[in-house]
């Protein structure tokens, strides 16, 4: 979908299909603007050679997941979470467990 806009449903729900909203942007703080102006947070992509511009995404896209110069390509041993609406909490890796586990403390005197 070419020259989406922010009436189009992709860019106000969180979608899970085989949908590529297409937004022309004047620069980068448009585009980043538009990505945390979302009310869900899953995942985002951003396609730079520039290190300072994937450093500063890296800080301020509201997302769980960054795709850097990629499509998906998550790792079982990393962390998979969302946010905003997207939820909280997350899956795979150490911290995904984590949920799934009751921690118990044992003081012992010897």
């Amino acid at each position: 979908m070419v020259d989406a806009t922010s009436e189009t449903a992709a860019l106000k729900e969180e979608i899970f299909g085989p949908e590529l909203p297409i937004v022309r942007v004047a620069d980068y703080e448009e585009a980043l603007a538009i990505t945390n102006a979302r009310p869900d947070g899953l995942s985002a992509y951003l396609w730079t050679q520039d290190p300072s511009v994937y450093m500063d995404a890296i800080q301020r896209m509201e997302t769980g997941t960054i795709f850097l110069n990629s499509g998906i390509t998550g790792c079982v041993q990393g962390y998979h979470n969302g946010h905003k609406l997207s939820g909280v909490g997350g899956e795979d890796g150490t911290h995904g467990i984590e949920g799934y586990l009751q921690n118990r403390t044992v003081y012992q005197k010897y």
